[in-house]
């Protein structure tokens, strides 16, 4: 017989960024105050006729999670807002999303081809079942230089502008089950005593 609260041995947190940052890459472009991650305002680019064109990765990091350490990641989706000025043949384009572990650009990308962005749009990557290619633990998600760079391009001969409003992430998980109490203590195997085992995350 088991007893005990009715938790659930998952959970989801959802996170911002505390720190945003610019990673220059050669022939890459700076995000206009990154820095607005840390005060909630947006985050831009602007990319003028000259093309072809590409931002440096948007680096957002310092999420501050606090996962248990002994959970077991089952998932993270990025959450975006996004703007791009333009009709749809005139803005600019995703390039690259990639998640960052210890401060380290993971080789799985969620954009496989570039793809013109939205007027404006909320858009999700990954999900609660998704690990982006790799194995993650609790330190992982929980060290600061955890996050998420983002990029973008233009390919065409007009002024654009995009605009980052807010970025989120989201990690799921499972904690294994916790007992706290077993009676009787003396029970065996084959007894008819009735054996109560308490806890939680049955």
């Amino acid at each position: 017989l088991f007893a005990g609260p009715a938790a659930k041995g998952w959970g989801q947190t959802v996170k911002k960024p505390s720190t945003g940052t610019n990673i220059l890459i050669e022939g890459t472009e700076p995000w206009f105050r990154p820095e607005n991650f840390e005060v909630n305002r947006p985050v831009s680019i602007f990319f003028d006729k000259s093309f072809p064109r590409s931002s440096c990765y948007l680096f957002g990091s310092n999420f501050k999670f606090d996962i248990p350490g002994n959970a077991t990641i089952n998932g993270i989706q990025v959450v975006m807002y996004v703007r791009s000025t333009g009709y749809l043949s005139q803005r600019a384009k995703y390039k690259s999303i990639r998640l960052v572990k210890a401060g380290q650009i993971m080789v799985h990308d969620k954009i496989a081809e570039p793809y013109f962005m939205p007027v404006r749009a909320i858009v999700n990557f990954g999900s609660a079942s998704d690990l982006w290619g790799t194995d993650w633990t609790p330190e992982d998600i929980n060290n600061q230089e955890f996050g998420v760079v983002f990029s973008v391009l233009s390919d065409i001969e007009y002024n654009v502008t995009v605009f980052v409003d807010s970025v989120k992430i989201s990690v799921s998980y499972t904690e294994p089950p916790e007992i706290t109490s077993f009676t009787p203590a003396a029970a065996y195997s084959g007894s008819e005593d009735e054996v109560v085992i308490t806890g939680n995350y049955f």
